[in-house]
């Protein structure tokens, strides 16, 4: 049996690539920067939009194996100062077998800056940027992007393991003519990767001003 945690997301990449030589293939596509050699590779991934943002998440989307049912997500990461960014989230999908329950501190978070404008951008960012890059290209919405290092909550068949995820968010606003807000997650390593999930908000995602 395969990894129950495979989803089509990844089908879509099957190219040889790894996610952070994508972020970089999609970085010279769209910013239209230059560096040189693997070391300014390496630099630039980690680089990231250095925009300062902070963000409050919580509520459901549809679950990713059974619409009829819902992944619960909750957090706040910070990235005001984007040299120590802080936080913390939980995300649990009860549609997989078995049933995915993590929670992970934050280890690198930001706001994605248009691409329009130039500049680098992150791993996360490129995620957010392959879900989301209508939002990115204009004033739709304000796009978070945050890497964690999660902890699996289910001890009977993970015991505390843990590994990288990434999660993107996008704040439309308030009131009645507002579109949804919207979350999508990816997970890069540990017992649930390759586990990918995306869909609108019932809850809410709020930026708050630093």
């Amino acid at each position: 049996m395969g990894n129950p945690y495979h989803s089509t997301f990844l089908a879509n990449f099957q190219t040889g690539q790894t996610m952070e030589e994508l972020a970089v293939t999609r970085l010279f596509k769209k910013c239209k920067l230059s560096v040189f050699g693997p070391a300014a590779v390496f630099m630039l991934v980690l680089s990231g939009c250095a925009v300062p943002g902070w963000f409050t998440i919580g509520g459901t989307i549809p679950a990713h194996y059974n619409e009829g049912q819902k992944a619960n997500f909750g957090g706040e990461f910070n990235a005001c100062n984007l040299e120590s960014p802080w936080g913390h989230v939980t995300y649990h999908d009860r549609s997989t077998d078995p049933k995915l329950r993590l929670e992970g501190d934050v280890t690198n978070a930001e706001k994605c800056a248009s691409l329009s404008e130039g500049g680098e951008i992150s791993v996360a960012c490129a995620f957010c940027e392959g879900k989301f890059g209508d939002l990115l290209h204009g004033d739709e919405g304000s796009v978070g992007a945050v890497e964690i290092w999660y902890r699996s909550q289910d001890r009977r068949n993970f015991a505390d393991e843990g590994g990288k995820a990434y999660v993107c968010v996008v704040d439309n606003g308030e009131g009645v003519n507002a579109e949804p807000d919207r979350l999508a997650i990816w997970i890069a390593s540990g017992p649930y990767a390759g586990y990918f999930n995306h869909g609108d908000v019932q809850g809410n995602i709020d930026e708050l001003e630093c």
